[in-house]
């Protein structure tokens, strides 16, 4: 074979190697396999953050209660084509309760309660997702999610918010203001 021939046919190979290896990255499969777990952690974070928030904590608790009164609805009903989608989004609303809260004046006794409940209420979430996974629905894990929406509402008048209570133009003069 001639010289030039064979380094005609090498170098472009070379070159076309070299190129790919430096657009993908050379990692071992150790470094793959721990990046990897790195971004489905992260993955795993994100999932527990919910996608909507209600805009005040009224609004979360008002919305809370209608899920959870839709939910009882088609527990009784047998008319669970949507209970998981039904649950994720009530459990979304639940997580927003105390950082809705801490976003008001609410005094921080009252803010403990909306936390405590909140805590209450994603256990029974729980309880009631292995229900639907296990298909032995009960309806009786309604009423105690009841009961605590209706402890959250007595909360409400608490949660009142700076925006509310001050109007806008004092509102952002009495956060410019020194502490």
């Amino acid at each position: 074979m001639n010289i030039s021939l064979k380094y005609t046919l090498i170098f472009p190979a070379l070159a076309l190697t070299l190129l790919v290896a430096g657009m993908t990255g050379c990692q071992s499969s150790a470094d793959a396999t721990a990046s990897a777990a790195d971004e489905k952690e992260h993955e795993h974070e994100h999932s527990h953050a919910p996608g909507y928030k209600p805009e005040t904590f009224e609004a979360a608790v008002v919305a809370i209660e209608e899920q959870l009164r839709h939910l009882q609805d088609e527990i009784e009903h047998g008319h669970l084509h949507h209970g998981e989608e039904d649950l994720a989004l009530l459990r979304e609303f639940i997580h927003w309760l105390p950082e809705l809260a801490g976003d008001t004046d609410m005094p921080e006794p009252e803010w403990n309660q909306v936390q405590a409940g909140s805590e209450q209420m994603l256990e029974q979430c729980s309880q009631l997702e292995q229900q639907f996974r296990s298909g032995k629905l009960e309806t009786g894990i309604i009423p105690p999610l009841l009961a605590e929406i209706e402890k959250q509402q007595a909360l409400t008048p608490f949660a009142v918010d700076k925006l509310t209570r001050l109007g806008p133009a004092q509102v952002s003069s009495e956060d410019s203001q020194p502490e």
